[in-house]
């Protein structure tokens, strides 16, 4: 059992919630090197067990690159907490956030990077679909 401050789950249960999240996540430690990502159905961004360990700038492509850095150093400096924008991918519409891990202290752990395809939720109306 994995004891966190709002609860506590064991790590089938932490498989299955991550797994189930309707957004892919990735976290990239301070360092900058990828720990963690969710594998939830309908991933746009294709993501396999070679990238953990590696660069998180390793996962952009070479255009994108100097972008994700200059995101990940606003982040790690303060400057920014959350960065976020939308992109067309492979026809979807993208949200993605890349949102500074901070301590209680407000140390830099890491960046998360969270991307959701809200192609059909720009499709919902108030009330329901």
């Amino acid at each position: 059992m994995t004891e966190l401050e709002t609860g506590s789950l064991n790590p089938e249960e932490l498989e299955c919630v991550f797994g189930n999240l309707p957004f892919e996540v990735t976290f990239a430690d301070a360092r900058g090197i990828v720990r963690f990502y969710n594998s939830p159905p309908d991933m746009v961004f294709a993501r396999s067990k070679d990238i953990l360990g590696r660069s998180v700038l390793e996962c952009h492509s070479e255009k994108s690159r100097p972008e994700v850095e200059r995101v990940l150093r606003d982040l790690e400096s303060g400057k920014l907490d959350v960065v976020e924008f939308v992109n067309p991918v492979r026809g979807r519409v993208m949200h993605i956030r890349y949102i500074a891990a901070r301590d209680c202290a407000g140390a830099y752990l890491g960046c998360l990077e969270v991307a959701q395809d809200i192609t059909r939720i720009k499709t919902l109306e108030p009330g329901g679909e």
